[in-house]
């Protein structure tokens, strides 16, 4: 029994005006080949000539920095090429550290040099590289937007007498690409509860990942405060099923920082709404695409969780986020989360007036409200067989997953409704669970559903194995099915006259009467 839902996500608006959400991580790799080697040597030198190490300080973008270049030994082989100059093959780091307390800018770079067919020393990996020549450099940092970074480097390089050009614009490869990007707003806490309580955004959004895509994960810390650290990660399918043409695999967090502020006017008292680019890559010329996705799923996210979208109490000014709109080349979309609490209720509710189970979905779902957790302990509780439980799981797709061996609800309301439901109609369940004892015990061991259709017997197995389906041939099941039958007290004629389906590879068969 799938959850399934019907309602597009229809498109209201294009082009609006909301809240500017800030840039926080980035993690990158920046290809520059126009100058070939040359500012590899180039760093090389530098760090010879300041027998390792060297700082300055330097100015950027209305703030102050400490800047320090040194190196680290690399596990590079050199280059067997008679142009190369090098004997020991280094790569340099390069920390850029604010100077004033305020300024929580900061970034990593890590240079180095690539080739064709670079070899690894001893049994490291060899490196996964383009067929080009020149520097890599991997840049980690944040509060920085996107196009500051480039520049940045140039005013690095040419502070310390490096030739700008080896990293200017204009030399970056095609090849360099985004593997981390986060985007954020400062909430204010009292509105943010909106995106962690339960059945809240995230809660919410959770469900929806395990009936929408192939995989996701929630993580979770209130240990030091409620909500300190919570998210859900998903992947590329539920990304386009929340918002068509959406890519990318992404992760929706609220947390606070490390050092959770107890004084409301501290901005640091109030969490973050941040989404981010993870696991998946995008090459750096589509940067500006990425942010539109992000932002797009950002504003939704606080639509969706009925906050604001414009600038207000809703949101926190920090030294680096300004509560400020500007116009987005967005569109607001209709909440599709709200179709799955949808079709959860009218499951519950169905469940509730006339319960829409065969015997195995029920004992699994009672066994699930009794806290059995895994597959292993339903069978071993209910006498069915482990693949009778992948059967109801998969029948029940939208109500039940299944996490490395372990059954659950996807989301806490429907545990809670369904456990609820199967502990005040228990009473009944079981009455109506013995009234067909033996061949109901039997259909429930063998995954099979059962009904009748003009004074006859239907039995379904599903798809099956090559051994099932050799057993169903051969009438040895079926013999286990008829003394079960008898058993029941049951009219023989409507056995014996009755039709077997089943499916093996996808190929239907079928078998009637079942005994001539």
């Amino acid at each position: 029994m799938k959850l399934q839902s019907e309602t597009p996500h229809t498109q209201h608006t294009n082009g609006i005006t909301a809240i500017d959400p800030q840039t926080h991580e980035l993690g990158a790799n920046l290809i520059f080949t126009a100058h070939d080697l040359n500012p590899h040597y180039a760093l090389d030198s530098l760090i010879k000539q300041y027998d390792g190490a060297t700082t300055e300080t330097i100015c950027f973008d209305n703030a102050r920095y400490e800047v320090t270049i040194s190196y680290s030994k690399s596990n590079l082989k050199s280059w067997d090429n008679p142009n190369f100059q090098l004997e020991t093959v280094r790569e340099f780091d390069i920390k850029i550290i604010p100077i004033a307390e305020d300024n929580r800018r900061k970034v990593t770079l890590q240079v180095s040099p690539r080739w064709p067919d670079m070899q690894s020393k001893g049994d490291s990996p060899n490196p996964s590289n383009p067929d080009l020549v020149g520097i890599n450099v991997k840049t980690q940092g944040s509060n920085f937007s996107l196009d500051s970074y480039i520049p940045l480097l140039q005013t690095v390089f040419d502070n310390f007498g490096l030739k700008q050009q080896y990293v200017s614009p204009s030399s970056l490869n095609e090849y360099s690409t985004i593997y981390r990007y986060e985007r954020y707003v400062r909430l204010d806490r009292d509105k943010a509860k909106r995106l962690i309580d339960t059945d809240g955004l995230l809660d919410k959004i959770t469900s929806y990942c395990r009936t929408h895509g192939d995989s996701g994960e929630r993580t979770w810390d209130n240990e030091s405060e409620r909500g300190y650290y919570d998210k859900v990660k998903f992947d590329s399918k539920t990304a386009d099923s929340l918002i068509s043409e959406h890519e990318l695999g992404k992760q929706i967090k609220h947390y606070h920082p490390k050092h959770v502020r107890d004084n409301p006017s501290d901005p640091l008292y109030h969490p973050k709404l941040g989404i981010a680019l993870v696991e998946d890559t995008i090459a750096w010329t589509d940067r500006h695409d990425l942010t539109t996705e992000i932002d797009e799923l950002l504003i939704n996210s606080l639509s969706w969780s009925g906050i604001e979208t414009t600038a207000g109490d809703s949101f926190v000014s920090d030294d680096h986020f300004d509560n400020a709109d500007t116009t987005h080349d967005i569109e607001l979309l209709q909440n599709p989360l709200d179709e799955i609490k949808q079709t959860q209720q009218s499951f519950v509710d169905g469940l509730s007036v006339k319960p829409d189970l065969n015997g195995s979905d029920r004992q699994v779902l009672e066994l699930l409200s009794e806290g059995k957790g895994t597959v292993s302990d339903i069978g071993d509780s209910s006498g069915l067989t482990e693949r009778t439980v992948y059967r109801v799981i998969n029948r029940l797709e939208g109500v039940l997953s299944l996490d490395n061996g372990r059954v659950e609800f996807t989301s806490e309301y429907l545990q809670s409704a369904i456990t609820g439901l199967m502990s005040e109609a228990k009473s009944t369940i079981e009455s109506v669970s013995k009234s067909t004892s033996p061949f109901q015990e039997w259909a429930n061991a063998h995954g099979v559903d059962v009904s009748e259709k003009d004074s006859r017997l239907i039995m379904r197995f599903g798809e099956v194995s090559r051994e099932l389906d050799n057993r169903i041939r051969g009438m040895e099941i079926l013999r286990s099915a008829k003394l079960a039958w008898a058993k029941s007290g049951k009219e023989k004629r409507k056995f014996k006259w009755g039709r077997v389906e089943w499916t093996l590879n996808g190929n239907p068969r079928f078998k009637e009467p079942i005994f001539r």
